[in-house]
């Protein structure tokens, strides 16, 4: 059995028969898989999807710059030019006297815009 990734075959809403599917393919007993996450695993699974649904992440790799969602693999200038566009953001926040020691929560807790890549 041969998982699609790269051709865009792989669905990313690995549920249900999909997932066992892709955890036999991996090398997992069926039967043992199937136990575990109908205990267990089910719980578990489904306070991180929500919480991945929550913070707008629906795929690897996801960075979060000052809680900004940055989806799939980007150059090295885009992630630069993100991070130096949040620094910018924080010394003008500073400026205006926010105190940094709350600036985190504060863009963290309003920041799940994604960011737009930059193209150098």
């Amino acid at each position: 059995h041969r998982v699609g990734i790269a051709d865009g075959t792989l669905d990313t809403r690995l549920t249900g028969a999909k997932l066992a599917d892709l955890a036999v393919a991996l090398g997992a007993q069926r039967t043992r898989f199937e136990t575990d996450v109908q205990s267990y695993c089910a719980t578990q699974i489904d306070v991180e999807i929500a919480r991945f649904d929550k913070l707008s992440v629906d795929g690897a790799p996801t960075v979060f710059i000052n809680g900004r969602v940055v989806a799939g693999a980007q150059r090295t200038d885009t992630y630069r030019a993100l991070i130096d566009a949040a620094l910018i953001r924080a010394k003008r926040a500073r400026a205006a006297g926010v105190k940094m020691r709350h600036y985190y929560d504060v863009i963290v807790a309003t920041g799940s815009e994604r960011a737009t890549p930059v193209t150098p």
